[in-house]
């Protein structure tokens, strides 16, 4: 089943581009959280080389054949998450198994894509039906509410581009698929009254002082108790004075000062005062780039952002050049979720989105996010492998 010859015929820019960031990454992670942290960030690359080889090797055709088993896994590993997972910074995310922790959350991603590559590939529906489009956004319903349930909003957001992408290559219709844009910012409101208070708090420090007044109108007396505590547990200032004087937040000022103190060179390795005293929290998970910022400064931060460029070019050439429409379909997936994870994350990271908890793929802690993300481009190998052999033996596999 797994035939090792396939890497041979491996893009070998993907695998540059993929230990290059992984290698920054882990250097920005020992200076920010230490070595301990940084060699347990080794040792979940290690095992996502592992999976990075044996998806590379592995027919995605056969992938395919149990995308909707993986995704019925996926689910319940979901459903699972919120009845014994780990509770974490106020979210339930994450399930310990013999010691070891995962979020589920990014294997349903990947399980997502091929699901709903199988379906528009495979699909008899006409591609100018609704039938051919609600069916997928009837698939990433499921995920994202329970998702969102952990709380997990940016990751449960992220689905939508992937989806709405892959519909889009998948030639549905273009006027339809405007038309459910238009029927989701309507969506925007009523998610507003579903959100959390400190999500919310986080949304509101992202406005400008009139907009945050309009949307107070829209907050429980219960929320809006909650929310003066957090911005002022004294009690001496009342909410609207608050609001006026709120600055972006602790998280995303302490980001933008990194991001600004590293200059055009940087200040070397371990350099830096907001990493090194410690002004920067969660610098080694979603803050990872300003803290690589600060020390490399702008020429460096345009480094690893052209790396990322080059790796989701990649993705894309691939699925140009793959051998059918499903595997085209995946590595589009592929590419733009990882897009879309480098640029909500350095966004925030510049004060330009608010903050999502999204981690910049390969160089943010986590051994969910590495492990999966080094999956994801393994299958991106084994489709630009797979177009390099004839087509009887290349569908046997």
């Amino acid at each position: 089943m797994f035939d090792l010859r396939l890497l041979k015929k491996a893009d070998p820019l993907v695998v540059v581009v993929m230990v290059t960031l992984i290698a920054a990454g882990v250097t920005v992670i020992f200076t920010a959280a230490g070595r301990g942290v940084a060699q347990r960030q080794i040792i979940w690359a290690c095992v996502g080389l592992l999976i990075f080889v044996a998806a590379a090797c592995f027919p995605y055709k056969k992938i395919s054949l149990l995308a909707y088993p993986f995704y019925g896994a996926a689910l319940f590993a979901l459903v699972l998450v919120l009845v014994v997972g780990q509770i974490r910074h106020g979210g339930k995310r994450w399930i310990e198994i013999a010691g070891f922790t995962f979020q589920p959350s990014e294997f349903a991603k990947l399980a997502t894509i091929f699901a709903l590559a199988k379906f528009l590939a495979q699909s008899r529906f006409p591609r100018e039906s609704w039938k051919y489009i609600f069916v997928p956004i009837g698939l990433i319903i499921p995920p994202m509410a329970l998702i969102y349930l952990q709380p997990n909003l940016g990751t449960a957001l992220a689905m939508l581009p992937m989806a709405f992408g892959m519909l889009y290559l998948a030639e549905a219709s273009v006027k339809k698929l405007a038309v459910l844009v238009a029927i989701g910012c309507l969506a925007l409101p009523p998610l507003w009254l579903e959100m959390r208070t400190y999500q919310k708090k986080r949304v509101l420090e992202f406005l400008p002082p009139g907009q945050r007044k309009l949307m107070l109108r829209f907050m429980t007396v219960k929320e809006k108790q909650e929310l003066r505590r957090k911005l002022d547990p004294s009690g001496k200032q009342d909410l609207a004075t608050l609001l006026s004087t709120m600055a972006e937040g602790w998280n995303s000022e302490q980001a933008m000062i990194a991001v600004g103190s590293g200059g055009i060179f940087g200040n070397g390795w371990g350099g830096g005062e907001q990493t090194r005293l410690g002004f920067l929290p969660e610098a080694h998970t979603d803050f990872v780039f300003p803290v690589f910022c600060e020390q490399w400064g702008f020429a460096g931060s345009i480094i690893i952002i052209f790396l990322y460029w080059l790796l989701i070019w990649s993705g894309f050439r691939i699925a140009g050049g793959a051998a059918d429409g499903l595997g085209r379909l995946v590595a589009s997936g592929i590419s733009i979720l990882i897009a879309w994870h480098v640029v909500v994350n350095t966004l925030m990271c510049l004060g330009l989105l608010p903050i999502t908890g999204l981690p910049l793929p390969l160089m943010s802690y986590g051994g969910s996010s590495i492990v999966m993300t080094m999956m994801s481009l393994g299958v991106l190998e084994a489709i630009h492998a797979r177009k390099f052999y004839p087509l009887s033996w290349r569908y046997s596999l």
